[in-house]
């Protein structure tokens, strides 16, 4: 299995596994942010990393993180984590997160955090396998903070 940016190649399912993650979203809007991701390296106006398993030579998984904060509190956020479900429970979600640590520990960052709601059942418990720990947040959000 291979960690790697998308490209044209992947545009296209990279844009549909952020549909998976988000079906209320139009799938023509979603396909556009990443072709924009791939002549910008932005995502909603702001730097992030995008990153994808690759698994026989198909993506199997993508994470996309974000910098946030003030630059004297500069800090990453995942902003989408999605496993295909018959790739789930082999590693991917962890080879996943380990480069978007990566990629924010190359940008002067020394915090993570992300975010999820009651409509991803799974994704506390796997925040929390990954060391990050929960505090509340606005609404029924859960946000998850973990040091780098």
């Amino acid at each position: 299995m291979q960690i790697v940016p998308p490209d044209a190649k992947t545009l296209s399912a990279w844009a549909q596994m952020r549909l998976s993650l988000w079906p209320r979203e139009a799938f023509d809007e979603l396909r556009r942010e990443a072709e924009d991701y791939l002549s910008s390296g932005k995502l909603d106006g702001r730097a992030h990393g995008v990153f994808l398993a690759i698994d026989l030579g198909a993506p199997i998984g993508m994470i996309e993180v974000g910098l946030a904060g003030s630059p004297e509190e500069r800090r990453a956020h995942i902003e989408a984590w999605f496993v295909e479900p018959s790739a789930r429970r082999r590693g991917v979600g962890t080879m996943l997160m380990a480069e978007a640590e990566r990629w924010a520990r190359g940008r002067g960052c020394r915090t993570l955090s992300s975010d999820t709601t009651p409509e991803y059942p799974e994704s506390p418990a796997a925040h929390a396998a990954l060391g990050f720990r929960a505090r509340p947040g606005e609404g029924v959000a859960v946000l998850f903070d973990k040091p780098l």
